[in-house]
C-alpha cells in the first residue's frame, strides 16, 4: 500500500488543469496515487485527465454534479478504504512546488504527534504570501478567527482524521475548508501546524468555489463557523455578537462601537472559558484578542452598560454578572498589550 493519497476535486477547470496534475506527478516523493474526481465538468477537464498515462493516477467520475465537498467527501471515503497513512489536498487551478509532498511527509514523519500539516503558499494575483501559523497553539487560536492553513497545502495524518468522524459539510461552501478545519483543530483537537515556507502557487480562478459565490456569501458561511466555534466551547450568545466578532476579527474599518461592543462580549467569554478549561494556549489568544481590542479602543468611546443576557456551558449569565465578565477581560486582555 502506497504511504500517502493526494486527492484534488475538478470541476471545469480546463484552463489549469494540465499545470496542476504535472505539478504531482513531477514531486520528488513519488510514492502516493493521486484521487482525481471530476464533478460532472462541462468542459474539456476530463479529457485532460484521461490524457495522462501515470499508474497512481485513480481518475473518478461523478454521474452528476454535486459539488466540490461532497467530491472530497468521495475521496477521502476511497482513502480511508485503501488504508493510506497520509492524505494530501490539491486544487485543480493550483501549482505545487516540487518538494513539497517530500517535505511535509518527513515533518509528519518526524512528528507524530501532528495530525494535520500546512504550508505557506504565494498568492499568484498579488505577489503576496499566505503565511501560516507554526506551532500548533498558535493554529489552534489562530483558526479562531480565520481559516489558518491554505486549503492546497493541507496534509492529514490518516487514522486521527477518520476517528473523527467528520467531513466536509456541503452547506458551508465556499467556507468548508474553514469549517472542517475548525470541527478538527477546536472540537476535536487535533494539531495542526504550519510550515512557513511557500510551497505551491494559489491561482485566482473567476470560475473557482471560492469566487462563484459573491462575498456575502462567504461572509454568512464564515459567521455560521464563528458562532460554531463558541458552540463547541458551550458559549451562546445572540446572532448580532457573533456578527460583530466576525467584522472585528477581520479588522473590518466599517466596525461601528456597538460591534466594538459586541466584540468584547464575546472575547470577555472565550477568555473566560480559556481560564477554566485552558482549551488554547493563554498568551497566544490574549493577545489576537488584544490586538483587535487595541485597534478599536482608541477610536471608539467604550461601554459596557445595558449588556443582555448570553450563555456559558448552557447557563444564563445576566448583565451584571457579564458586565464583571468584561471588566475581567479586558484588564487581563487588553491591559497586556
Amino acid at each position: 500500500m502506497t504511504k500517502l493519497a493526494v486527492c484534488m476535486p475538478v470541476y471545469n477547470a480546463g484552463d489549469f488543469l494540465d499545470r496542476a496534475i504535472r505539478s504531482i506527478l513531477d514531486q520528488s516523493f513519488a510514492d502516493f496515487d493521486f484521487y482525481i474526481c471530476d464533478d460532472k465538468s462541462t468542459d474539456n477537464s476530463a479529457d485532460i485527465v484521461s490524457s495522462f498515462d501515470d499508474e497512481r493516477i485513480i481518475f473518478l467520475r461523478n454521474r452528476k454534479n454535486m459539488g466540490p465537498a461532497t467530491t472530497r467527501n468521495r475521496m477521502t471515503k476511497e482513502v480511508y478504504k485503501k488504508g493510506h497513512e497520509y492524505m494530501a489536498l490539491m486544487d485543480a487551478d493550483d501549482v505545487c512546488d516540487t518538494d513539497r509532498l517530500k517535505v511535509q511527509v518527513a515533518h509528519l514523519d518526524e512528528n507524530q504527534a501532528l495530525a494535520i500539516c500546512g504550508t505557506a503558499i504565494n498568492i499568484g494575483c498579488s505577489g503576496g504570501i499566505w503565511e501560516v501559523p507554526k506551532t500548533p497553539a498558535l493554529a489552534k487560536v489562530a483558526c479562531i478567527f480565520n481559516n489558518p492553513f491554505p486549503t492546497p497545502t493541507l496534509m492529514f495524518r490518516v487514522e486521527p482524521l477518520k476517528k473523527t468522524k467528520e467531513m466536509y459539510k456541503p452547506s458551508m461552501v465556499p467556507c468548508a475548508d474553514y469549517a472542517f478545519l475548525a470541527e478538527l483543530m477546536i472540537k476535536h483537537n487535533l494539531p495542526g501546524v504550519g510550515i512557513n515556507l511557500p510551497m505551491g502557487t494559489y491561482t485566482y480562478n473567476a470560475n473557482g468555489v471560492s469566487h462563484q459565490d459573491c462575498r456575502v456569501g462567504q461572509i454568512k458561511k464564515d459567521k455560521e463557523i464563528k458562532a460554531n466555534i463558541l458552540k463547541y466551547l458551550n458559549i451562546q450568545v445572540p446572532t448580532g455578537w457573533v456578527s460583530s466578532f466576525h467584522d472585528l476579527c477581520f479588522y473590518n474599518d466599517d466596525a461601528s462601537e456597538d460591534d466594538f461592543v459586541s466584540f468584547c462580549k464575546v472575547a470577555s467569554l472565550l477568555y473566560a472559558r480559556n481560564e477554566l478549561q485552558n482549551v488554547f494556549a493563554r498568551s497566544y489568544l490574549r493577545d489576537s484578542l488584544a490586538h483587535r481590542i487595541k485597534r478599536y479602543q482608541e477610536r471608539t468611546l467604550f461601554t459596557i452598560e445595558g449588556i443582555e443576557e448570553a450563555s456559558l456551558d448552557g447557563k444564563i449569565v445576566d448583565g451584571r454578572k457579564l458586565r464583571g465578565l468584561m471588566q475581567f477581560a479586558l484588564k487581563n486582555i487588553a491591559g497586556q498589550i
